[in-house]
């Protein structure tokens, strides 16, 4: 598996998937997004990575001033014909999300879809560093982290499938604990085309994760199970909202 999986996985069957999974929960997430970080009129949000703007779009055209970072080109590209260039609260940019270039310009940013852990620890650390140097003193940054290991291993299912729009997902789990890292060979089958990607996620522990945030200068705020600001639970979806001390 290639170090660097992310630069090709979000091609062929796969943007499929990423058009139609969790889409039923965008308002709600936006909502969720709008109170944890105490969004104002105006204010400059930062969605980084935003992909094909699934939540950056619809909070744009509720007046925030909304930055979307990625990397890949074809999701920025969808992401600009889906707010069909006209709203004037939407930027795009191309950019790794390790080499964010603004300083202390942002009132709050996030994270979601599980797409932290993607890269070494000093590439997750350099990420957090990263948005920490965007923000302003106090500002808010939200991650929602599925990925934390008393999420995730309690109930990891070393094989799945779903059906995701007209996609069959189905997902071969790996977890090497030595490097406390998730591989996951995804077969993606739509319209009698098959697929086969590989994607590697740093599995992190609940306490391990606040200690890095500390490190790099976020104190933990909250930390939720769900879009209801339940207060997290074992085996559940984890959802951090940290502050930029």
């Amino acid at each position: 598996m290639s170090n660097e999986w992310w630069t090709t996985f979000f091609s062929g069957n796969w943007l499929d998937v990423q058009r139609n999974m969790r889409a039923e929960r965008t308002s709600e997430e936006v909502n969720f997004l709008v109170r944890v970080l105490n969004l104002k009129p105006g204010c400059r949000v930062l969605d980084v990575p935003c992909g094909n703007g699934r939540l950056a779009i619809p909070l744009a055209e509720r007046g925030y001033k909304v930055t979307g970072v990625d990397i890949t080109t074809v999701l920025l590209q969808e992401a600009q014909s889906a707010s069909q260039g006209a709203n004037p609260g939407l930027e795009l940019v191309e950019m790794d999300m390790r080499d964010l270039s603004w300083i202390e310009t942002f009132d709050a940013a996030f994270c979601f879809w599980g797409s932290f852990g993607y890269f070494d620890d000093d590439g997750n650390r350099r990420f957090l560093e990263a948005v920490h140097r965007t923000l302003k003193t106090g500002s808010k940054f939200a991650l929602d982290i599925p990925n934390v290991a008393e999420t995730i291993l309690p109930k990891l299912q070393l094989r799945s499938w779903s059906k995701v729009g007209e996609t069959t997902v189905i997902e071969d789990i790996k977890y090497r604990h030595t490097e406390s890292r998730i591989d996951t060979e995804w077969t993606l089958v739509a319209n009698g085309i098959s697929e086969t990607k590989t994607s590697s996620m740093r599995v992190y522990g609940f306490r391990e994760l606040t200690f890095l945030f500390s490190e790099v200068g976020f104190e933990v705020c909250d930390t939720f199970s769900s879009l209801d600001c339940e207060p997290y639970e074992l085996g559940r979806r984890a959802y951090f909202i940290v502050r930029k001390m």
